[in-house]
């Protein structure tokens, strides 16, 4: 079982670099045990030196006891272990673009945006309480108000950053033409 890898943890790569590693070489092993186990049985599967007595009782045991797997690991075991290289891949990539990110600070007219790497979010600080439709915005987008920040927050992320500059706009555009004179008369 594998432990929780945190994406702000200053090792994350080379620790998922690690799990891949392990995934990838497992995955290998599953392949090679089953095909042996196809052309030669568990005679060709001993052959391979892949696994040891015990390992080979418990696999011999398991397709004894569930025979329409037909090989040594089952389908659904070579296509999960696919399926976390898959996620790992994607998580090392991600946390690569993510510590390409760096620390800036946006003013707008009423509030401020901030990119904090250090503490992994991105947040909106207003100086007061923001209208309900800014607050509701921000909140469908998976911000959430952290009073010990005094700022909406959400985790780092590039869907987090333009999310936040999609609402930046909007609450600025909105604030704008809540702002603007209206005319007096109607022109027909």
């Amino acid at each position: 079982m594998s432990m929780s890898i945190l994406s702000n943890d200053p090792q994350a790569i080379e620790k998922l670099q690690r799990q891949l590693a392990a995934c990838e070489g497992a995955q290998e092993r599953m392949k090679k045990i089953n095909a042996a186990y196809h052309k030669a049985g568990w005679d060709g599967v001993k052959a391979l030196g892949l696994v040891d007595e015990e390992t080979l009782r418990q696999l011999q045991s398991n397709l004894e006891r569930y025979p329409y797997y037909k090989q040594p690991f089952a389908s659904y075991e070579l296509t999960n272990n696919n399926a976390n290289i898959k996620r790992i891949r994607g998580r090392i990539d991600e946390i690569g673009r993510r510590t390409k990110i760096e620390d800036s600070s946006q003013e707008y007219k009423g509030f401020k945006l901030v990119i904090d790497t250090e503490e992994n979010r991105v947040m909106f600080i207003f100086p007061d309480k923001p209208a309900e439709d800014a607050r509701n915005m921000m909140k469908r987008s998976g911000f959430k108000w952290s009073p010990t920040r005094g700022a909406w927050v959400r985790l780092l992320s590039e869907n987090a950053i333009s999310s936040a500059e999609w609402i930046a706009k909007e609450i600025e555009r909105k604030t704008e033409a809540a702002t603007e004179p209206k005319p007096f008369f109607r022109e027909s």
